[in-house]
């Protein structure tokens, strides 16, 4: 293969350059570090492309509309979908993506390849953004700020959710009534109330909701003590009306 070599861990295929870089992937080894904020990177253009976000710069400016970016790879990302271009496609699904990268993740959905495994636990993930956000978890690393009130969140997404507490921006539209939503997730809560859709119950006394959020806040009324068992689990001792106790587990839905 000349210069290209295969990792051990995943068998991607790669310059014999950057298999060092590559490997960093695997071992959640991150020499690079911003004087800022402590955040760690595999790549020192990493680095330099994340102090852009304490610095404001932003040097790459789209020529179609007026959207800037700190990363010119966004900009070529953000220029395919004013072209409507999908140049990658997967062979299984006949998905298609805008860069190269994105159809790579996609296919380990198909192949179950989970190539990213915590230091700290041991849970194994497809993309190595997931494992990134995940070990934030462990850390308790909040690395994007609001620059109105300081509040830090673990993800650039929450981060841009929040900020439209500030604005006031309600970027979601409901096709049937008026209203309009912060989150994409209300809008989906509210569309069931058109749909009338039950999606959990009450384990203790059948009551359903839409949304699973206010089924949790719900079953605090019957419970002495929640435990967290796994991400998706929720166990508890309740209390029945003749106070007698009874072991329930509640599934949180994603």
């Amino acid at each position: 293969m000349g210069n290209y070599v295969s990792c051990a861990v995943c068998q991607k295929i790669v310059h014999y350059r950057s298999l060092t870089r590559h490997m960093r992937l695997h071992t959640g080894e991150r020499p690079f570090a911003c004087d800022v904020c402590e955040m760690q990177f595999v790549e020192k253009s990493k680095l330099k492309i994340h102090k852009r976000t304490h610095s404001g710069e932003l040097p790459f400016a789209c020529d179609a509309c007026e959207m800037q970016f700190s990363d010119k790879n966004k900009l070529v990302t953000h220029k395919h979908g004013h072209a409507g271009e999908r140049l990658f496609s997967c062979d299984t699904c006949n998905r298609k993506f805008f860069q190269l990268g994105h159809l790579t993740d996609h296919m380990r959905t198909h192949t179950g390849e989970r190539s990213f495994t915590c230091y700290v636990c041991g849970k194994q993930f497809v993309k190595s953004n997931d494992l990134k956000r995940h070990v934030r978890r462990h850390t308790g690393e909040r690395p994007y700020s609001c620059n109105l009130c300081s509040k830090n969140f673990v993800t650039s997404c929450k981060l841009k959710a929040h900020m439209r507490i500030h604005t006031g921006e309600r970027p979601f539209a409901c096709g049937l009534c008026t209203m309009h939503f912060r989150l994409k997730s209300a809008l989906k809560r509210h569309m069931w109330t058109h749909t009338s859709q039950c999606l959990s119950s009450c384990a203790f006394c059948e009551r359903k909701f839409s949304c699973s959020d206010d089924l949790l806040d719900h079953m605090h009324s019957h419970a002495v003590e929640w435990t967290f068992s796994c991400d998706r689990m929720l166990i508890s001792n309740l209390k029945d009306k003749d106070g007698n106790s009874t072991f329930c587990a509640a599934e949180v839905q994603q």
